[in-house]
């Protein structure tokens, strides 16, 4: 792993305490000239983890935080075992399973304190080339991006486009690759990979721990924009994603995160509790009738529980917080 550019770096430092967290802040803007830490969540997958540090670990990051989300000893031996071998790589390991968000904000608040430029976030299920690092923030730089992403494959099949980012529609809550012909497109970059300069968390905030899987990445981008920050995709990146196990299996778990998601953006996404209620009912409407599909055809009753539980969740969390 290089913690160096190939440049010669110039750049003052400012210390600063936001969101109780004291970061050293580098004030040039230039990524391939700047400290880079890439952050990967494990969740009972260590090899797959170890293949995706190995790849990442040629390339020009300055550090490595692993985030051992399974609460395993097993995984955190084998991780802490693997990453021996690799400079300025460390296994960060919450006591439970803390959620994508929950487990991704582990560990900047833990590296944010040491000055780097940015963060790229990654899946530990990710096929990752040699020349991911350079393509994408030097393409983040020539468009000036604040958020970027390279465009995802799905893996093994390479030609099989699965991200070049996405649109969520903030009534109905579809996603789609171009925006529907519908008011309330939201564009937003799958947290697959994500290079996030560090001056977007030292002003809009962490990821909303709120969610434990799925649409925190949707939010968070949508704060981004708010806040006038610039997101969007570079084409001469790319990465491969071996897509969606439990999407795929339709477990009770996936249904329940990905319909209590879609109510959470209702939330989160409209500024009137008109709106919201509007969005809620909706949606409401197309995640049934999404449930009544799936079920037809997994030909299980994951996708009508998964609806029930959620539903179940969020109404109980919306009573206890208007207390």
């Amino acid at each position: 792993m290089q913690t160096k550019s190939k440049r010669e770096v110039k750049c003052s430092w400012k210390m600063k305490k936001v969101w109780g967290i004291q970061w050293s802040i580098p004030f040039t803007t230039q990524l391939f000239q700047m400290k880079i830490c890439a952050v990967i969540l494990n969740y009972f997958g260590w090899q797959d983890t170890a293949a995706c540090c190995a790849a990442l670990a040629g390339q020009d990051i300055a550090a490595l935080a692993v985030v051992e989300n399974s609460a395993s000893s097993g995984e955190r031996r084998a991780l802490d075992h693997f990453c021996t071998g690799i400079a300025n790589a460390s296994v960060l390991a919450p006591a439970k399973n803390l959620g994508f968000a929950g487990g991704v904000n582990f560990a900047l608040r833990h590296m944010l304190p040491q000055g780097f430029a940015a963060f790229l976030l990654m899946n530990n299920d990710t096929v990752v080339p040699v020349d991911l690092i350079g393509k994408l923030t030097r393409g983040a730089d020539a468009a000036a991006f604040d958020i970027a992403s390279p465009v995802i494959y799905r893996y093994p099949e390479k030609d099989s486009l699965w991200s070049k980012g996405n649109y969520y529609n903030i009534w109905s809550g579809l996603i789609t690759n171009s925006p529907l012909p519908l008011p309330g497109n939201v564009f937003y970059l799958p947290g697959c990979c994500l290079l996030v300069r560090t001056r977007v968390f030292e002003t809009i905030g962490l990821f909303n721990e709120e969610f434990f899987m799925y649409g925190e990445d949707v939010a968070f981008c949508h704060r981004a924009a708010a806040a006038g920050f610039r997101i969007g995709v570079v084409s001469d990146a790319c990465l491969y994603h071996k897509t969606g196990a439990s999407a795929i299996q339709n477990s009770l778990f996936y249904e329940t995160c990905v319909n209590r998601a879609h109510l959470l953006l209702s939330n989160m996404l409209h500024n009137t509790a008109i709106a919201r209620r509007i969005s809620l009912s909706i949606k409401l409407l197309v995640l049934l009738l999404r449930a009544i599909v799936r079920t037809v055809r997994f030909a299980n009753g994951n996708s009508l529980r998964g609806y029930g539980s959620a539903l179940r969740g969020f109404f109980a969390h919306q009573r206890v917080t208007r207390r």
